[in-house]
């Protein structure tokens, strides 16, 4: 949201942009336009930072394995928000998150194809900036531990024990 508070602001209708303006400068404790200031600069790091959803999905269909399930619902609510306001693709045309984006905005009769929303990709790599995503598989980690009512019952189990 922080590198597209102001396109929010301009989006808006105009009657909100008073209330867009003051009520998001007040919550973030400056103004938009500083804080959007730079987020060329923010948008690589943005970019890397989904390495993990990356490597899930390289795995796997979607988050929830064969079908969509909620992970995938939540996390394409954050894309469908950002497509709605970003004016500058956060990111790359070869992002291997297409495919489970693609998949995603076809869901719910191509409820994310809808022609008032901005483009995701197109973010291009500037010399300086860190790689956008990872074209090497992972080797274990994170997105291992997940994987089903099964790999966390023990864990469940210890949490909720005492809680009666």
């Amino acid at each position: 949201m922080m590198c597209y508070c102001q396109d929010y602001r301009d989006l808006s209708l105009p009657q909100d942009h008073e209330y867009v303006t003051s009520s998001r400068e007040t919550m973030l404790g400056r103004k938009l336009e500083d804080i959007q200031a730079g987020r060329e600069d923010r948008l690589p790091q943005i970019s890397a930072s989904l390495e993990m959803l990356r490597q899930t999905l390289r795995e796997s269909k979607w988050l929830g394995g064969d079908e969509p399930n909620y992970a995938d619902y939540r996390i394409l609510g954050s894309f469908l928000f950002t497509a709605s306001v970003a004016k500058t693709p956060p990111l790359s045309e070869e992002d291997p998150l297409r495919d489970w984006l693609d998949r995603c905005f076809d869901l719910y009769d191509g409820l994310g194809r809808h022609p008032g929303l901005f483009p995701l990709f197109g973010l291009e790599r500037r010399e300086g900036d860190p790689e956008l995503f990872s074209t090497v598989a992972a080797m274990g980690g994170q997105q291992h531990r997940n994987t089903g009512p099964d790999s966390t019952r023990a864990e469940t189990e210890a949490i909720t024990r005492n809680m009666d």
